[in-house]
């Protein structure tokens, strides 16, 4: 400390800026504490992080336990959340919400949001003002949906804010067709017509712009969000230009949401594994095996089953579906999760056991790593946009299985517009039927469609990976981003560390 002082003294404060090191940017990224959300979070903080930014992922101390413990859990201490990122520039920070150690067992989602947007703002301003003082400051603070009041932080402290889209935008396009004229969904039965996208039937809709949509709650956040982010400086949107290309170029709007994704692990693009910025964000612990086990399948022969960090689905249609498995004698993987309080995930009695030899029930497994498996012949999802993402990415076909929020109409998109896979059809009961679980399964993997669908799916690989690549649509756009903020973020004046 002495020797730099006494260095420092014999330049004048203007010649000590110029041979100082440039202060690096330093983006927040503030994520709700949801699996789908942070995971693209994390991913553009990795490619910001791999450009040169120092970058924080902000979210709840419980969100922050359980992404710790879940590397824990996955024997990765020596790689741990707090360790692997600071070789790119990413530390994680948390604010409280109120519940820190993960609050009322019987979760109640209203009362959880009106308090997180109570306590989230003074919390998260404390956590940038802490940051500042450890000369930390803030160049860019950037939101994702569900939190819209980050931007009000922002506002009162100054800094540039953005916002991540984390759905297509297709979504975007719908939502803020619903944001200013919500009477053109209340006709059910009819086709819906938004400039850009195909005719949307009432089941493509997003369960969030339905009339049935019991939770009211996130169409009031999303509108708080479209009226707030109007003074944003950047949005950007987990796309790809390629992918969604007639829309982008429809809709005027649209046209200043910058794409920068696909936002996937980086695997999945044909990047190494020993990339410094391969993070991830599992808030749950992979079973042991999971890769094991797909190692000793035949090539292009399993069907992966995964329905989404959130939804969950009745005992009488996980035992529709676990019938048609059973006696496809087709190998399986499936993630099934209990619901919220519950050890039960629904499973006929002794089924795992009887199909031991055929396949595996987990509770979590690393999914980035399954989907580019040989061994993988279909993936039966939700549809949730980030697996939308994963699986194009990966080329693999699918089998649509939609339960709620962007997951109808991604799965709309995925079959009559990406054309990679069919889709389930529920019944008049509300329940997919065991036979319509085997037609789409044969359709998919040994029908006349199978070759297509897979080279389709091959096809938008290709696509995706060129665009994430060195000097592709996304990455330019990152880069774009990158360099705004080097032009923004004040150097400082003095090498001196007291700051005089």
């Amino acid at each position: 400390e002495r020797q730099r002082r006494s260095s420092s003294s014999h330049q004048s404060p203007a010649a000590a800026a110029m041979t100082s090191p440039p202060r690096r940017p330093h983006v927040m990224l503030v994520a709700f504490a949801a699996q789908g959300h942070l995971n693209p979070m994390l991913q553009f903080a990795g490619r910001l992080a791999a450009k040169g930014v120092d970058v924080t992922l902000a979210s709840t101390q419980d969100a922050r336990d359980r992404m710790l413990s879940a590397r824990r859990d996955h024997d990765q201490a020596a790689a741990s959340m707090t360790a692997a990122p600071r070789q790119v520039n990413i530390e994680i920070e948390s604010f409280s919400d109120g519940y820190d150690h993960g609050g009322d067992v019987t979760f109640d989602i209203i009362r959880y949001m009106n308090q997180l947007g109570a306590a989230g703002p003074p919390n998260l301003t404390e956590l940038i003002l802490e940051l500042g003082r450890r000369g930390r400051p803030i160049t860019c603070l950037v939101n994702n949906p569900f939190v819209p009041w980050v931007l009000d932080v922002g506002a009162r402290l100054g800094i540039p804010c953005a916002t991540l889209w984390i759905q297509s935008y297709a979504l975007y396009a719908m939502y803020r067709s619903h944001h200013q004229d919500p009477s053109r969904f209340e006709e059910n039965g009819s086709h819906l017509t938004i400039p850009g996208l195909p005719p949307i039937r009432t089941e493509d809709l997003p369960s969030l712009v339905r009339a049935d949509n019991p939770y009211q709650i996130f169409t009031r956040l999303l509108a708080e969000q479209f009226e707030k982010m109007k003074a944003n400086r950047w949005v950007f949107a987990n796309s790809i230009a390629e992918l969604e290309s007639e829309i982008i170029e429809t809709v005027a709007e649209l046209q200043h949401i910058k794409p920068v994704g696909p936002l996937v692990p980086v695997t999945l693009l044909g990047q190494s594994k020993s990339d410094s910025w391969n993070v991830r964000a599992d808030m749950w612990a992979a079973e042991p095996d999971c890769l094991g086990w797909l190692d000793r399948q035949a090539d292009n022969s399993v069907i992966y089953i995964s329905l989404g960090s959130f939804a969950t689905v009745s005992a009488e249609q996980m035992a529709e579906l676990a019938w048609v498995l059973k006696n496809s004698k087709v190998p399986f993987l499936w993630v099934a999760k209990p619901k919220r309080g519950e050890s039960d995930v629904g499973l006929p009695e002794g089924f795992v056991e009887e199909t031991s030899d055929q396949g595996r029930v987990v509770s979590w497994c690393p999914q980035t790593d399954v989907l580019e498996h040989q061994a993988l012949a279909a993936f039966l999802t939700h549809c949730g946009w980030n697996s939308t993402l994963e699986t194009l990415s990966a080329g693999v076909p699918v089998i649509a299985f939609p339960q709620w929020t962007d997951q109808p109409t991604n799965a709309k998109f995925l079959v009559d517009v990406f054309r990679v896979g069919v889709r389930l059809q529920v019944g008049p009961n509300g329940l997919v039927s065991r036979e319509e679980f085997e037609r789409c399964r044969r359709e998919l993997m040994t029908g006349e469609i199978a070759g297509e669908m897979r080279k389709n799916a091959q096809r938008w690989k290709s696509v995706l990976r060129t665009a994430a690549a060195d000097g592709g649509s996304s990455d330019r756009n990152i880069q774009e981003f990158v360099d705004e903020l080097i032009s923004l973020d004040p150097q400082p004046e003095s090498a001196d560390p007291s700051g005089q």
